[in-house]
């Protein structure tokens, strides 16, 4: 199956956490960039049969951008969250392609953004700003 346009987001994602081999599986599945946003576990489980590949691909497609369904209350999950102190989008309602809210979290703080666009540009800005080390998962970009 050729690479096709929409597919080029899933192919580079995978070359950039390390696991360009399954690219194949994902063709296979006809996974394109609108399925790729809707992979549960049990789909991720039939496309990557090995533990060890899956468990590293989940990791990193947990990490791409963290996302809440409707209804979350923002000021709880900023006191039980993780307890990442880097910068961070973070998605309120909807996917990455359609976000409902967007926020920057810094420091258990959220700030409202209306734009993808400006949540990562105002991200970024922090980072550079507060002269911070970029996540491990930024190092392929």
């Amino acid at each position: 199956m050729e690479a096709t346009k929409s597919s080029i987001v899933v192919s580079q994602f995978l070359e950039n956490i390390g696991l360009a081999e399954l690219k194949p599986q994902f063709e296979a599945h006809r996974i394109d960039d609108e399925v790729f946003e809707l992979l549960d576990d049990e789909s991720i489980t039939q496309i990557i049969p090995k533990l060890g590949l899956r468990l590293k691909f989940k990791h990193h497609y947990n990490l791409r951008c963290n996302s809440l369904s409707e209804g979350v209350n923002l000021a709880q999950y900023l006191t039980q969250f993780d307890g990442r102190t880097q910068p961070f989008v973070l998605i309120l309602g909807g996917n990455y392609c359609q976000p409902q809210q967007l926020f920057v979290i810094i420091e258990r703080k959220a700030m409202v953004v209306d734009t993808l666009i400006a949540a990562i540009d105002l991200c970024y800005k922090a980072y550079q700003i507060l002269d911070l080390c970029y996540p491990p998962q930024a190092m392929g970009v």
